[in-house]
């Protein structure tokens, strides 16, 4: 799970698919005094135009979701960030080819789709041959399935009801990232994320994640209460 800024618990019964592209765009180099015609930087504009244009468009999606009873969150819409953009050698030479690279989380209910859209875009992107425009899977989670959290179930009826008795507020939605527990979903087991720490800002990868020690004492009251919940459920011990 993760860290939450304020005091609602945040549990996770699903991932978002995760997909990381590069994609090398080639085009005719030259002295950079020249005017050249099908170049790799106007490829490189293309992609990079229509790659952020969806990106905008699900900002806006998220923007407007706010407003609704049930509001959007980041889990529920797809985003997409440019992490690394490669090419050229010097600065008076046109670059043969660029190499650009997106972390692309994908919505739930929504992998087909995208993956559409990359394969359209690819055909779409202006270019003499297929061969001046590779794309390339460096990961590729697949669709990934999600934790039916509607339907009552010993071990989700459970954990509710310790969660209850602690007082727990819970807001129930998809990690925005990748978890191990995406792999269980996958072969059949139903996961749930649930990391007790409220009142705790997010800073994963980021300098000084803490934890005050109330909120980690509090999260072990919760984990005890819940444990001994789980554990004495006729279920259990079948």
């Amino acid at each position: 799970g993760l860290a939450s800024e304020s005091d609602v618990f945040q549990v996770y019964y699903g991932d978002r698919a995760c997909v990381w592209i590069e994609i090398i765009v080639k085009g005719n180099t030259g002295h950079g005094s020249r005017l050249i015609e099908n170049t790799a930087a106007e490829k490189a504009q293309f992609l990079l135009n229509e790659m952020l244009k969806y990106r905008t468009d699900e900002k806006e999606r998220l923007k407007k979701g706010q407003t609704a009873d049930k509001p959007l969150q980041l889990g529920e819409i797809t985003t997409i960030n440019l992490t690394k953009l490669d090419g050229g050698v010097q600065i008076n030479v046109v670059p043969d080819q660029y190499t650009l690279a997106f972390d692309c989380r994908i919505k739930p209910n929504g992998y087909d789709a995208f993956k559409q859209f990359l394969n359209d875009l690819i055909k779409r992107i202006p270019k003499n041959n297929d061969e001046e425009v590779t794309l390339v899977y460096k990961q590729d989670s697949g669709s990934l399935l999600l934790t039916d959290i509607e339907n009552s179930s010993w071990w989700l009826d459970s954990f509710k009801r310790g969660c209850e008795e602690m007082k727990c507020k819970l807001n129930w939605t998809v990690f925005p990232a990748g978890t191990d527990s995406r792999f269980l979903r996958n072969v059949g087991y139903p996961a749930i994320g649930f990391s007790p720490m409220i009142n705790t800002p997010v800073l994963l990868h980021d300098h000084n994640e803490y934890l005050a020690k109330d909120v980690f004492l509090h999260g072990i009251d919760i984990y005890i209460r819940l444990i001994e919940n789980l554990t004495n459920e006729p279920k259990f011990n079948v």
